[in-house]
């Protein structure tokens, strides 16, 4: 008898472990793959953290010789707080131990590995088997942009991105299943997306956590469960307080020095002026609306816009375009001078140059110049809408077409708090090219004013996409589905795959190749 309860927990342990083990072994094996010079002592050359460590090194020096943290330094603009740049918090303690074992697997291999096992473990905390976890990690982690910046050096966004699909995991676990598990492992995540140090990415997934709050609002009134709502909500608060409280310093400086910075608003101009240059910054990089056909088709827009058509540049550099652009500034600057002397003519202008008047020959070239700028920008193989790029957001065809499938297979409540996430944020990143929507959002949404760069906001789409493919394929194995059934949302999820790329080909305005 013995011998059969230990063979069935034998069982029972492998199980449900194996997976982990898999997924363990299977995420280090892709990851080292993708990382391999790291294995042969090489480091990538990223520029944020380049100028962090000049930034920072006079502040290391200083503790390492008086064994305290300064509080000024002059290695950054004209000289500003050590603490918002590099600081020792011993309050941080979630964070500080969870460093201690991402370290030891090694940059950068380490950002990838987790941001990996932590989508499997939010998926799985949603209920979907760890066998499909595993998947959905491997599309996670595997997401173009969190290359890009990888690359870049964009290290607090990269960690941030790494626990943000837990942390709404624990949430949706606390409202959904055990509220006090749920809520300890808020708490937990909670804590360390605040350590990762980056507000605007834990920002954007507060906002799709609200979402998931109302939807279960709704619900709770619907089945009449409110007060246990109002627990589970209460307990959570709580969980938000405690992460919120390790890592309170860090967040207390940044906000309270958050006025003097490019992120405050002016006190020079009048507060209209104030409020269109800090819309104008934030909304710099904006993702395009025909952009965003990238997350399908990756190079729909171009790829990295430093890299140049060979032909396109030797055009541009030819003599009889630099004598075109030369030949248009003259006109130009005869433009220039005839607001005031109406007789001048482009003939003056030659003269002129000629004669050598070093005032005019200035003017013609710093025109041309511009001219030449501009034209350059269309010899770069990247066209889309933003100032310049690293590379698409590209999410996957085969991940959008699980997840369109997805959401035809799961009920409303576990569908459209994330179709919600996923719409908005697209909203929020398309930035000035859907101004009035950016500009309602600047007014109502606290602190919303204080974040630049709202393309960012697809990071959302990041994890949705790998999400709702993960529960497409669950669906499909743990359930009884007719097969006329899953053959009529198959074709439905390909025809819009298919009509999205037609339409893509529709309103192209380039060549195809």
């Amino acid at each position: 008898m013995d011998g059969v309860i230990g063979e069935k927990i034998t069982k029972l342990l492998v199980s449900r472990y194996t997976p982990w083990v898999v997924a363990v072994v299977l995420f280090w094996g892709v990851s080292s793959l993708f990382y391999a010079p790291q294995f042969e002592g090489k480091s990538l050359a990223q520029g944020d953290i380049a100028q962090y460590a000049g930034m920072a090194q006079d502040i290391k020096e200083h503790r390492a010789a008086e064994g305290e943290d300064p509080q000024w330094t002059g290695n950054m603009f004209a000289g500003m707080p050590a603490y918002l740049i590099d600081v020792e918090y011993p309050t941080q303690i979630v964070k500080r131990a969870a460093s201690r074992v991402v370290r030891a697997l090694g940059d950068p291999l380490n950002m990838t590995f987790m941001a990996m096992l932590m989508m499997m473990v939010a998926v799985v905390l949603m209920g979907v088997n760890p066998w499909i976890g595993i998947i959905a990690g491997l599309a996670y982690g595997l997401s173009t942009y969190f290359f890009l910046i990888i690359d870049a050096g964009h290290i607090t966004k990269m960690w941030a991105l790494v626990y943000a699909p837990p942390l709404i995991a624990s949430v949706w676990y606390a409202l959904r299943k055990n509220m006090w598990v749920g809520a300890a492992l808020a708490a937990l995540f909670g804590s360390l997306e605040l350590g990762a140090n980056h507000p605007q990415i834990t920002y954007y997934f507060l906002i799709v956590a609200l979402f998931l709050w109302l939807s279960e609002l709704w619900f709770a009134y619907r089945e009449k469960t409110l007060k246990a709502f109002g627990r589970t909500t209460a307990l959570l608060a709580v969980a938000a307080v405690v992460a919120l409280g390790s890592n309170f310093s860090p967040l207390w400086y940044t906000f309270k020095h958050q006025k003097y910075t490019t992120r405050g608003v002016s006190e020079v101009v009048s507060d209209e002026e104030a409020r269109q240059d800090k819309i104008a910054y934030n909304t710099a990089w904006s993702y395009g609306k025909a952009e965003s056909f990238n997350m399908l088709v990756p190079s729909y827009m171009g790829a990295w816009s430093g890299d140049y058509n060979e032909e396109a540049v030797a055009i541009l550099q030819s003599d009889g375009v630099n004598e075109v652009m030369l030949g248009e500034a003259i006109y130009e600057v005869a433009d220039i001078y005839r607001e005031y002397y109406p007789e001048i003519t482009v003939q003056h202008i030659q003269e002129a140059i000629e004669a050598g008047d070093q005032e005019t020959m200035a003017l013609v070239w710093t025109i041309a110049d511009r001219r030449m700028n501009s034209a350059a920008a269309y010899a770069s193989n990247y066209w889309g809408d933003q100032p310049f790029t690293a590379g698409p957001t590209y999410l996957g065809a085969a991940a959008i077409f699980l997840a369109l499938l997805g959401l035809m297979l799961v009920k409303g409540r576990d569908r459209w708090w994330v179709v919600a996430s996923m719409l908005f944020m697209l909203l929020l990143a398309w930035g000035s090219n859907l101004m009035w929507f950016y500009n309602l959002m600047y007014d109502i949404l606290p602190g919303y004013h204080n974040f630049r760069t709202v393309s960012m906001a697809l990071v959302v789409l990041e994890w949705a996409v790998p999400l709702m493919a993960a529960v497409a394929l669950w669906k499909l194995w743990s359930e009884e589905l007719a097969f006329k059934q899953i053959a009529r949302y198959v074709a439905i999820a390909f025809g819009l795959v298919v009509a999205l790329v037609v339409m893509m080909i529709a309103v192209a305005d380039y060549g195809l190749a």
